[in-house]
């Protein structure tokens, strides 16, 4: 019995910021029903791997070149978020540890910088997910 889910590095990057928008229900479904385990199970065991994971299984694109998910890109994705949290292909980790990591690496910035071409961020979806607190309390 596998005790794991598995996540593509990207899905990091998309999964704070997820807001119930997919392409079809099947689809939605499975993004609604995997964000809202993370939610309750942040610790929550996750393998990290190359192609489709857990969340992919349900695309129509089914790992085309589609507008939504351009694999090429993905995968460019991929690695850029496998290197900056140093994760590597075929290991487990806990799902809050590897966000936390992340949220200490990324900033607005750095996330336009690795984000900036994806469609999805076109939509507002995922713009302030990395915004510092820091940045958000005006200067007295």
């Amino acid at each position: 019995m596998k005790n794991h889910i598995t996540l593509r590095p990207h899905h990091f990057l998309c999964l704070p910021g997820y807001k119930g928008l997919a392409y079809n229900k099947a689809h939605a479904s499975s993004w609604d029903a995997l964000s809202k385990a993370l939610k309750e199970y942040p610790n929550m065991k996750v393998k990290i791997v190359e192609g489709k994971d857990t969340l992919c299984k349900k695309c129509p694109n089914n790992g085309e070149n589609g507008v939504s998910c351009n694999e090429n890109f993905l995968k460019l994705l991929d690695i850029k978020v496998k290197t900056l949290a140093k994760l590597e292909n075929n290991f487990i980790y806990k799902y809050d540890e590897v966000l936390d990591k992340i949220k200490k690496i990324l900033n607005p910035k750095k996330h336009l910088e690795l984000c900036g071409d994806c469609h999805w961020r076109d939509y507002g979806l995922c713009k302030d997910t990395f915004k510092k607190l820091s940045n958000t309390i005006p200067n007295k």
